[in-house]
């Protein structure tokens, strides 16, 4: 991914073993929760979306056909459900849903917002992303039972900011990444637990393009994408860490000469878990899941599907991915090792097919998706959350 809820042009604030294919020591200088996922837990190498159906729980859909309306995240409530945000036409809409697809609380946060990612607290919910309009970055409050406690606005500096992600820290903090227009560098900044700035960085990272961030063990991030400007003119898949302090820990690039990136990641007991596309070739663009530890090293890569990933899950005992393609979007689920227990398509309600998934969240008895398709009738889109159960065991 990066992901469509990802891109968006604002301002960043001025002021704020087992058969995986292990790897050498290559390549150049969450808020997931840990938890054992639904579904059967023996690896299957011959899972396909075509003999994996899945079972939908439920489904609804938000908006109206005159705007484009955009899913955009999906996390587990405090009570078990699901906290789903979407884009309206200028604000941030919040629906809680029960496990069960019950409708509870609704916020809006009036911001003029554009795109951003929600996140789970000790006594609530914090949103935050940018209003393009305003050129400011903006961050919400949210208490547990749906009450929008405040709304604060970072004045930017007057340069577009593209590419931006936020990511909880493990301390119960958020970090906002984003690249400055025109300025080889990355702007990052960080909000403590109680909201407070905590630091603003710009870091020195030329040609950098964020798609992904993960919570690193000490408050930090790890921070993947893209990185452009090489040698061979292609880019790079590129994955660096931040410390608690802000500080840029390592960097690196991996992948051939022929056009690579990192998509999406998540934290892992050891480090972090990378799903993207590597070149192996002029003609052999791969899509794979990469394991990596606190380094950056990549301990073991497996082949994956799909166009691009939109979001990936770490569990006890393996992980989900979530990804597009030009004909489907299908999630998968693997084991510790990356090996393919079973892959399903995430096919909607009766209509049009996902224009895109951008999340995909952990409940019990499966999991729920945020995504976004457009209308039948109209040029507009419409938000769409909906559930899955795992596929049956054999």
């Amino acid at each position: 991914m990066p992901s469509s809820r990802r891109q968006f042009l604002g301002a960043l604030a001025a002021a704020v073993g087992t058969g995986a294919t292990p790897l050498a020591a290559g390549g150049s200088a969450s808020r997931r929760e840990a938890t054992t996922g639904p579904g059967r837990t023996t690896p299957r190498d011959d899972a396909t979306s075509d003999d994996r159906p899945p079972s939908h729980v439920w489904a609804h859909r938000y908006g109206s056909a005159e705007a484009n309306d955009e899913g955009l995240d999906v996390i587990r409530a405090h009570d078990g459900g699901v906290v789903f945000l979407w884009q309206g036409r200028s604000s941030w809409e919040l629906r809680h849903l029960a496990a069960n697809g019950r409708p509870g609380w609704e916020a809006t946060i009036e911001a003029g917002a554009y795109l951003g990612g929600v996140h789970r607290t000790a006594n609530g919910y914090v949103v935050v992303g940018a209003d393009a309009e305003n050129e400011t970055v903006v961050r919400a409050t949210v208490d547990a039972d749906g009450r929008v406690r405040d709304v604060e606005r970072y004045l930017g500096d007057s340069e577009d900011v593209y590419g931006v992600l936020t990511a909880r820290t493990a301390d119960g903090g958020v970090v906002v990444v984003g690249n400055v227009d025109d300025v080889p560098a990355l702007e990052a900044a960080k909000f403590d637990a109680t909201g407070e700035l905590a630091w603003h960085r710009r870091l020195d990272v030329p040609g950098m393009r964020p798609g992904d961030a993960a919570p690193a063990p000490d408050g930090g991030v790890y921070v993947v994408g893209e990185s452009t400007g090489g040698s061979s003119g292609h880019s790079d898949a590129h994955a660096l860490r931040l410390t608690g302090a802000g500080e840029v820990a390592w960097r690196r690039a991996y992948g051939g000469a022929y056009g690579d990136s990192y998509d999406a990641a998540t934290a892992t007991a050891n480090g972090f878990l990378a799903g993207g596309t590597l070149s192996f070739g002029e003609q052999d663009r791969r899509r794979v899941l990469v394991l990596h530890d606190d380094a950056g090293t990549p301990v073991w890569r497996r082949p994956s599907t799909g166009r691009s990933f939109e979001d990936v899950l770490a569990f006890r005992d393996g992980y989900l991915a979530l990804s597009d393609s030009k004909s489907t979007t299908a999630v998968r689920r693997t084991d510790r090792w990356g090996r393919p227990i079973w892959e399903s398509p995430v096919s909607p309600v009766p209509g049009p097919v996902i224009r895109d998934a951008n999340a995909v969240a952990a409940v019990e008895g499966g999991y729920v998706v945020a995504a976004t398709r457009p209308y039948q009738q109209s040029v507009g889109s419409e938000a769409l959350v909906l559930k899955l159960a795992p596929p049956a065991d054999d």
